[in-house]
């Protein structure tokens, strides 16, 4: 069967009999090329119409193509999981409804689907591999991938095989689809009921108080029956005294069967956010309690100004700056790396976080990540403060927070810095997702290697040792080359297979080798493994010692014992490495940033005194009102970051350009200062007695500090299921409140970033809403800016997961399964009906495209015609099987000769005389002449064929006599 989407192209057959007449006249007069030429023609012209016509053959089938959805998600009890699990196996193993020709896949249901079988023939319900998440539930999308999935050419069944809790898409939607496309949907109800369940419902905490106020905190907890147990609560992470008559911290409780409220007044003091955390745990150890919804949070903004978070690695490093902010009324609070919290709570309480000489691998990546997104959308102001440690020196390069730094880490292309080199030698890691760190911690070391630096990597391949390779097995993954753009070196870590080398002594080798080559100030290697190949001989200390290479040992979990470990410090030591044993993998990349950083100790310029000098004609900056700075005598090298970036003062050693020392931006919604000297123990101790230090740190720092919340918009943030719905209010009286326009923003546990769709709901009141698909603490930015206005209100909310909603259900939802059933057609299966069963199943038509093989054929056709119409075949003399003599062996052939000959002698001016070499030799006479009979004669070109056959004749007698 045949279909066609565009018919109107097929009018232009109407054109043939036009074509053909048209072409005739053109064509050769020969009668049977000419028919066969406007045939070819007629035929590509027929063939590019169908092409454009998009022509597709129908074929129907009564095969059955079946996709079972299985959901794998922890509102499921396992016991039920397993028991639904088992029924669609056997159904689908011994269904005798089952066609050799029919096809089976596979999806397993999570936050997002997975495949695990395409439908194939003789495909089964297996054991499934675990969706990524499994803390929520997505069937909506579910159904969309078997959709899509399901092949053309079979009649579609779906089988859902679910609780029916949906926590996130739209399944409705998805049925409809389904429904539209006549493709039903089986759904096999898995049925459960928690019992004894206790989730905490909410903790109820204002979300914005100012300094001395005090509201209560109250904690909601919904039990299925009657329970004893704890409740407690923890106020930014210390557990607070809820009943002091009794001994304890908790407050112990005996729940009955429904809700119960508890309410406690708390005392707001000081600014910054506070952290509420309530826990109920049950006194039965036998409870069948879940314990993930046993856990309620929530999160409260105290206002106010001059907070200020200092971290800093060295105790009391930047003394003097902290004395100089505290003494212009701002509260600074000093604290570690370590200290200082990883999520983005941690900093979104302070309205300036000041980085003092704090090197990159002193940060984890969630810190890195957190402190970047609290400043580019939460507005927290940031000081970055120079050292030996700092910047580019620190390993900042191709961090997060280097995008929000006013400078670049990367000095410019014209400082000529000795550069260094480093080799990476990849072991095989024994330990949980070896792979995965192995290219993170490579990933990181290259990430902060400067372009004109060196870098290699060495690894152990089985195949190359088992060819006799002369370097043991041993190879270059990444040639050693100058680091540049980064995109071979990042090519060669996805490359790598971490091979398990019997012995380091090969790949030492050949990474000493190659440093060898580089012409560098600084050569190491880097050599990360569990410890079991065998250590490097004496021979292989010496060289690495002889090319000034040092080797740097990490070893990582595994199997390698004590005297593994001794022989890896003792490598590291007797090249003047370093060794690190590494029990948790998240601190390799921070090792392995160090250790790079190491060969570029030349971005840091010391031991002269130089003057700074003041850009002038900058208004409104944290410069503003100082005339000079005093000597520094030491910074770290960075670069000009150009655009919005306002370089305040620099430093001139006669070079093209001043080195930066103060520059500021606005960074997102925040702002960003950078001072590329430290605060004045070491490069800048002529500072701290400089009249002007404390108002010079000052400046700074309330420069770049997050300016008050506005009083004039309200926020409300409330929780739908896993949505957020966002509330603001203008409630100034100003009319030009009406004409404000907002933006909003949301920022989640993982640093991740979703912009908020507002529309006005009423006067003055605007609303937005946004997914919640992780738990912990997630943040609302809005600003708001009145018409002709330069100046934002901004103002901040927050709302707590505290767990996903998959954990919210007590019991299935098999409802919303049933309701899908019927729309679509379909059957709610108890575990013995057939999956493969055709009825209720209308043919589907699979329409497979004619119009690609059209135009190719179109083509062919066309070089045919073409052919036909320039090319002319004597094809009888193709066909002869005689043998053909040679042109000069026959009469013709010869009186041709003799023709071309005497052209040819006309031309060069002796015409008419020309030599028969096919005639015997003329006879010369005793004088040398010849006889008369033979004198050449000159003749006209019209009798040279009757000469020609005259002296055939004569001779012919002569012969006979």
């Amino acid at each position: 069967m045949i279909s066609v989407d565009h018919p109107e192209w097929l009018w232009g057959l109407l054109l043939l009999p036009v074509l053909m007449l048209w072409s005739r006249s053109r064509l050769m007069s020969e009668p049977r090329r000419t028919l066969l030429a406007l045939g070819l023609r007629s035929l590509a012209w027929t063939l590019v119409l169908l092409a454009a016509a998009d022509v597709h053959r129908v074929q129907r089938s009564d095969n059955v193509a079946t996709i079972v959805i299985l959901d794998r998600t922890q509102s499921i009890p396992e016991a039920e999981q397993q028991a639904a699990l088992d029924a669609l196996v056997l159904a689908a193993s011994n269904d005798p409804e089952r066609q050799p020709e029919d096809r089976l896949g596979v999806i397993a249901v999570g936050a997002d689907p997975a495949i695990l079988e395409m439908p194939v023939v003789g495909g089964q319900v297996r054991v499934p591999l675990e969706p990524t998440r499994r803390d929520a539930t997505d069937l909506g999308a579910a159904v969309a991938t078997a959709l899509s999935i399901l092949p053309d050419d079979a009649r579609a069944r779906l089988v859902l095989a679910s609780d029916g809790v949906d926590t996130e898409g739209n399944f409705g939607e998805s049925v409809a689809r389904s429904s539209a496309a006549g493709i039903p949907i089986d759904v096999y109800p898995i049925r459960h009921q928690r019992n004894a369940e206790v989730r905490v419902e909410s903790v109820a905490a204002p979300t914005r108080v100012r300094p001395g106020q005090r509201s209560p905190v109250r904690i909601a907890v919904l039990a299925q029956k009657p329970t004893a147990g704890v409740l407690r609560l923890f106020r930014s992470g210390i557990e607070i005294d809820l009943d002091p008559s009794a001994p304890g911290l908790g407050l112990s409780v005996q729940l009955p069967e429904g809700r119960s409220v508890w309410e406690t007044p708390q005392n707001f003091e000081g600014g910054g956010t506070v952290s509420w955390r309530a826990v109920f745990e049950p006194s039965s150890s036998q409870s069948l309690d879940r314990p993930e919804n046993n856990v309620g949070t929530a999160l409260t903004f105290v206002e106010g100004e001059g907070r200020v978070l200092l971290i800093e690695t060295s105790r009391d490093g930047a003394g003097p700056l902290a004395e100089a902010l505290r003494a212009s009324g701002l509260q600074v609070f000093q604290q570690s790396p370590e200290a200082a919290g990883s999520d983005l709570a941690s900093f979104a309480g302070f309205d300036l976080v000041i980085l003092s000489n704090v090197p990159r691998w002193a940060f984890t990546d969630a810190q890195d990540a957190a402190l970047s997104r609290a400043v580019t959308e939460l507005g927290v102001g940031l000081l970055t403060v120079g050292g030996n440690r700092s910047f580019g020196a620190g390993g900042w390069l191709g961090s997060e927070l280097a995008d929000v730094f006013p400078l670049d880490c990367q000095p410019p292309q014209t400082k000529e810095l000795p550069g260094g080199a480093i080799a990476m030698v990849m072991h095989s890691c024994e330990m949980p997702e070896g792979n995965y760190w192995g290219r993170r911690v490579a990933e990181a070391a290259i990430e902060t290697l400067h372009p004109n630096d060196f870098v290699g990597m060495v690894e152990f391949d089985w195949d190359a040792f088992r060819g006799d390779d002369e370097n043991s097995g041993c190879v270059w993954v990444l040639p050693m080359q100058r680091v540049g753009d980064r995109k071979s070196a990042f090519a060669a870590t996805a490359a790598l297979t971490y091979g398990d080398m019997p012995d380091f002594d090969p790949s030492m080798e050949l990474a000493i080798a190659g440093l060898a080559e580089t012409p560098v100030a600084m050569r190491q290697i880097i050599v990360i493994s569990d410890g079991d190949p065998s250590p490097p001989t004496q021979r292989t200390i010496a060289e690495a010692n002889a090319n000034r290479v040092q080797i740097t040992t990490v070893m990582v979990g595994g199997h390698g014992s004590r005297q593994d470990q001794v022989a890896m410090e003792a490598t590291a030591i007797a090249t003047g490495g370093r060794f690190f044993k590494v029990d948790d993998p998240q601190n390799l990349p921070a090792i392995f940033i160090r250790e790079a950083r190491r060969i570029s100790r030349s971005l840091i310029q010391e031991g002269l005194s130089v003057t700074p000098s003041m850009q002038r004609g900058l208004v409104g900056g944290p410069l503003d009102g100082l005339s000079s700075l005093p000597p520094v005598r030491g910074w770290v090298l960075t670069g000009t970051r150009g655009g919005t970036a306002s370089l305040g003062s620099g430093l001139d050693t006669g070079e093209d350009e001043p080195d930066p020392l103060v520059a500021w931006w606005a960074a997102g919604a925040g702002r960003s200062v950078a001072v590329t000297t430290d605060a004045g123990r070491v490069w800048a101790n002529d500072w701290v007695n400089w009249p002007e230090y404390d108002r010079f740190w000052e400046q700074l720092a309330r420069w770049a500090m997050r300016p008050g919340q506005s009083r004039e918009i309200a926020l409300r943030t409330d929780r739908k299921g896993e949505r957020a719905v966002v509330e603001i209010e203008a409630v100034d009286d100003n009319p030009a409140a009406l004409l404000r326009r907002f933006e909003a923003v949301a920022v989640g546990p993982q640093g991740q970033r979703i912009s908020l769709k507002l529309r006005q709901v009423g006067p003055r009141r605007w609303r937005g809403e946004f997914p919640l698909r992780d738990e912990g603490s997630w943040f609302v930015s809005a600003a708001g800016r009145r018409p002709g206005e330069s100046s934002v209100d901004r103002v901040l909310g927050a709302i707590d997961m505290p767990y996903p909603e998959e954990f919210r259900a007590l019991q299935d939802n098999t409802a919303v399964l049933e309701r899908a059933a019927r729309q679509t057609s379909g059957r709610v299966l108890t575990g013995s009906e057939s999956l493969f069963t055709r009825d209720g199943l209308s043919r589907r038509q699979a329409r497979l495209p004619v119009w690609d093989v059209a135009l190719i054929l179109a083509a062919v056709v066309f070089l045919f015609d073409v052919a036909v119409r320039r090319l002319a075949l004597d094809w009888s003399s193709l066909l002869r099987r005689d043998v053909v003599e040679a042109p000069e062996t026959t009469l013709a052939g010869r009186v041709a000769t003799r023709d071309q000959g005497e052209r040819v002698a006309k031309a060069r001016g002796v015409a008419g005389q020309v030599e028969d070499s096919d005639s015997p030799d003329p006879q010369m006479a005793p004088d040398g002449s010849l006889p008369p009979s033979q004198e050449p004669k000159t003749t006209e070109r019209s009798a040279a064929m009757q000469r020609l056959l005259d002296a055939k004749r004569k001779n012919q007698q002569g012969d006979d006599a």
